[in-house]
Order: C-alpha cells, then structure tokens, then sequence
C-alpha cells in the first residue's frame, strides 16, 4: 500500500511537470507572439507609399546586358539608383537573414511579401550575380537569394499540390 508521503510526493512531482509544462507553452507562444509583433513592423515599412514608389522606380529600370546596366547605374555612372537599388535590396536581404534564423515565419513573407520580393530577385538578380563574380564579392546579397529561393520553393510545393 502506498503511504501518504509517497503519494504526497507524487502530487508534488506531478504539480512541478504540469508547471513546467505550462512555462513552455507560454514561452512558445510569446515567441510567435514576438516574431508576429517583429513582421508588422517590416510589413509597415514594406507598404508604406515610399517604399512600394522605390520597387515600381526599380522595376522601370531598363538595361540590355551587365556593361548597359553598369554603365547606367552603377556606382559612379548613377549615384541615386545605386542607392535605390541596394536600399530595396537591404531591406530583402533583411527578411532573408530573419526567415533563415527562424525569427519570422516564411509563410507570413509569402503571404504578404512575395509578389515584390520575387520580382526585385527577377530584376536585380541577374545583375547582383554578376557584380559577385566582378568584384569578389560572392556573399553579396546571399539572404535575398536566399528568400527568393525559399519562396519558389513554397510556390512549386504549392502548384504541385494543385494539380494533384
């Protein structure tokens, strides 16, 4: 027969799990709670009217080739659209390195990002690859990559999934 310190200690024991257990939960949801505080802030300054007038200013750019692009937007040809261009950029490659380290959730940047941070990869790729091989620079703009990637790979899953 069990005596009642013995079951005194069960209780006790059984108590501190369920505290413990409860602490965790807490924990995990004030961390989605945080990385959804952390995506509203990036989500105003991605819809705000400056921002979104700076990916359109990109997406008007014209070029035929690296040396047509170079010479009418790099760094000493065209100041302002070097700046515009890496400006966007920082801000991609933001949200790039906070979906890898897990600190946003990427189906929230798919969900409400995608469309632009798709097509600035489409348009500012090509040239970003080049400017890594010129200039020795292969990190250069990895996390946008990254995030273009990693949002493809979402679509694809998706579009497989739709036409099962």
């Amino acid at each position: 027969m069990v005596d009642w310190l013995t079951m005194l200690n069960m209780v006790e024991t059984f108590g501190i799990l369920i505290g413990v257990a409860i602490a965790i939960m807490q924990l995990l949801k004030l961390n989605k709670t945080n990385q959804a505080e952390l995506f509203m802030t990036l989500y105003d300054s991605f819809h705000n009217k400056e921002f979104l007038r700076e990916n359109i200013d990109i997406m008007m750019l014209e070029w035929e080739d690296f040396d047509d692009y170079w010479s009418k937007y790099g760094l000493n040809a065209n100041p302002e659209a070097t700046a515009l261009i890496h400006s966007v950029g920082n801000f991609y490659e933001g949200i790039g390195v906070l979906v890898k380290r897990k600190l946003i959730d990427l189906g929230l940047v798919d969900d409400l990002m995608s469309g632009l941070a798709l097509r600035y990869w489409e348009k500012m790729g090509p040239m970003i690859i080049k400017q890594r091989e010129l200039f020795g620079w292969p990190e250069a703009y990895e996390w946008t990559e990254y995030l273009y990637n990693e949002i493809q790979a979402i679509m694809e899953k998706e579009e497989s999934a739709s036409r099962r």
